[in-house]
Order: structure tokens, then C-alpha cells, then sequence
């Protein structure tokens, strides 16, 4: 169950950084890309779960990122991040709910009006505080669940102005939390309808 009410902190104070980044590209005559990034950021009065300040905390990682048209119809955007956090005041080698890999893979079919698509989310070692109320480990970091997911999405864009889309999220209804103790929803439909004029 969910822990007593809290009406938070009203002393908190607002986070502060400076971030550095430094990276290369590559673009094809086809409009291929690949990239790749480094990233280093440095916080003060960072904002944890709590929520409370943490006086000094960093991360810093690689992120590769990639879109690829396979022929005039199928492409593929690929994008994967490793990331290290540190709290330099605890001097633990991790941040509340920042996982150290994630990243997304899809596969997009698009002709004229119609298009479809599928794609694969991924996160995994994360720690974050476990807020269920009555566990042994109340308040303490956890593991967070690891998981990939898939999602299906299209869409249809009619001459009229007309405009359909449809998607399933958590294709395979896979069972997990996305914040510990709070399970993240199971297989769902979603369809919609636009006009423009």
C-alpha cells in the first residue's frame, strides 16, 4: 500500500547545473544519420524523490543515436544512453530513478498518407527509493524493475483533412513498475480522430 499522507516540503530549493556535451555526426546523401554523444552535468540542490535537496550530484554517459531508411518506405531510429550518476555528498554511485541504460528501437513503414510503425523501450539498472508502506525496506533504495517494452502505432491522413491514428501501448501486456510500488499499465488500446482546415 501507499505510505501516510505528506504534504511535502516547502523548504526546498530550486535545482541548479551546468552541463557539457561534446559529440559527431554523421548524415548520408539519403539522409541516413548516426551520432554520437558525451554528456556530463553537474547539479546543485538537485531534487530527489523525497522530495529533498541534495547538495552535490552528477552524471555523465554516451549516447548513440541512429535513423536509418532501409529503402523509400522502412526506416529505423535506434537510440541507446549508458549513464553513471553520483551523490557526491553520500557518495553513492547512483541517483534516485536514473537507470544507467535506456534506449528505444522502431521500425516505421510510411507511404504517402499511410503510416505504421512498432517499437521497442528498454530500461534497466535503476535504483530508487521503495515507498510501499509496511515493507521491511520502507525508504530504502531498491532495484527498480528492468523491462522493455513494445508498442504498435499507425495513422491515416485522409485528403479531406481528415486524419485517423490507433495504438497499443504494452503490446504484450508485460507486467512491471515504472516508479516502485506503483505498476505501470497493462496492454491498452488508443485511437483517435483529427480534422484540418
Amino acid at each position: 500500500g501507499i505510505g501516510p499522507w505528506y504534504p511535502g516540503n516547502p523548504n526546498l530549493e530550486a535545482e541548479e547545473s551546468k552541463n557539457y556535451e561534446v559529440g559527431f555526426s554523421y548524415n548520408t546523401k539519403d539522409n541516413n544519420y548516426w551520432s554520437l554523444t558525451y554528456f556530463y552535468t553537474d547539479y546543485e540542490n538537485l531534487i530527489d524523490s523525497t522530495p529533498q535537496n541534495i547538495n552535490k550530484t552528477s552524471t555523465s554517459g554516451f549516447e548513440i543515436s541512429s535513423k536509418n531508411y532501409l529503402n523509400d518506405y522502412f526506416r529505423i531510429n535506434s537510440s541507446i544512453t549508458m549513464m553513471s550518476s553520483k551523490n557526491k555528498d553520500s557518495g553513492d554511485e547512483f541517483l534516485d530513478r536514473r537507470p544507467e541504460l535506456f534506449g528505444s528501437i522502431s521500425l516505421t513503414y510510411e507511404k504517402e498518407a499511410l503510416m505504421i510503425g512498432s517499437e521497442l523501450i528498454s530500461k534497466y539498472k535503476t535504483k530508487e527509493k521503495n515507498w510501499e508502506w509496511g515493507t521491511p525496506n520502507y525508504g530504502e533504495f531498491v532495484d527498480a524493475d528492468d523491462y522493455t517494452v513494445a508498442r504498435l502505432f499507425s495513422s491515416y491522413q485522409f485528403e479531406n483533412g481528415l486524419g485517423i491514428s490507433a495504438r497499443i501501448e504494452n503490446l504484450f501486456d508485460k507486467e512491471y513498475s515504472e516508479v516502485h510500488g506503483y505498476p505501470a499499465l497493462g496492454r491498452a488500446f488508443h485511437a483517435g480522430l483529427n480534422y484540418s482546415f
